[in-house]
């Protein structure tokens, strides 16, 4: 026994400062547990969009912000479209989170319009909307980002896109977009169904049309998508693929002008209309 307490006097100190350094490394912060954006967010932790402390000050619908500062919320995850909090969701720690002229902001609370209702201000819409410009005037609709998004996948519903420009009833732009379901125009007066901003295009080989927002290439300049073109012009081609002016079929309608070919109905053009071919006028 003698022998033996020379080395549990040696042992007992080395034990007891496992001990401690084991209760402290207990008492941090837990660590990333690297679940899945849905569910680190479902508790309304804010997503900040820079190292700036959260300022506090009153949000866009005239309620007061939670205070929480965001290196308090940080969750890890940085959101596509930017903003202090998640619009999609819709939560905050103290609140709801709410699209404003100067992004998403967190509010005391949101309002009770439901997806299609007309609003009048950005606070009339329930949570996880927003009050967005359309032709109709404003419309509550369901936020969601292009980013995230991609493939047809995401917050919006199987027969729904995350489409539209994005600009809200108060006239500030926003990198969220809402929820849209098909929007059939007519390729020549695509305001009668198109938002501002918007053209009609021919988005499918059948000659399918659909509002989107609108590109700028003319005539014979490249393009990917069908609104990389202006309004009235198809992208077209297998090769090098340009922009070409959608026409008429009807002697009064709208026809070809000079160097652009004659209006020849493709099998992606939708019924009555063709697209100008310079290579038919130049067998022709």
């Amino acid at each position: 026994m003698s022998r033996l307490f020379p080395i549990l006097s040696f042992a007992l100190p080395l034990l007891a400062g496992a001990l401690l350094l084991d209760a402290c490394a207990g008492s941090g912060s837990p660590q990333d547990s690297g679940m899945p954006r849905d569910a680190r967010i479902a508790d309304g932790s804010l997503l900040p969009d820079s190292a700036a402390p959260y300022d506090g000050a009153a949000s866009d619908s005239g309620a007061a912000d939670s205070g929480t500062s965001d290196a308090s919320a940080d969750s890890g995850t940085a959101l596509a479209c930017g903003g202090r909090c998640d619009p999609v969701v819709g939560l905050c720690p103290a609140g709801v989170c709410l699209l404003g002229t100067s992004g998403p902001r967190c509010a005391a609370t949101g309002g009770r319009g439901l997806p299609g209702s007309h609003c009048a201000a950005l606070s009339d819409c329930a949570t996880g909307l927003s009050c967005f410009l359309t032709r109709a005037g404003g419309v509550c609709g369901s936020v969601c980002c292009p980013a995230e998004n991609l493939g047809g996948a995401g917050t919006c519903d199987a027969d729904q896109r995350c489409g539209g420009t994005g600009v809200l009833v108060d006239g500030s732009s926003s990198a969220f977009r809402r929820c849209v379901g098909p929007r059939p125009c007519d390729v020549f007066t695509p305001d009668l169904v198109c938002d501002r901003g918007e053209g009609c295009y021919i988005v499918d080989a059948e000659g399918t049309t659909d509002c989107r927002v609108a590109g700028t290439a003319s005539a014979g300049e490249a393009c990917v998508d069908q609104n990389d073109c202006a309004p009235g012009f198809a992208c077209s081609g297998l090769v090098a693929p340009s922009c070409v002016r959608i026409c008429s079929l009807r002697p009064d309608g709208v026809p070809c002008p000079t160097g652009e070919g004659m209006c020849v109905a493709h099998a992606q053009s939708p019924p009555g209309t063709g697209l100008c071919t310079v290579a038919t006028a130049a067998i022709l």
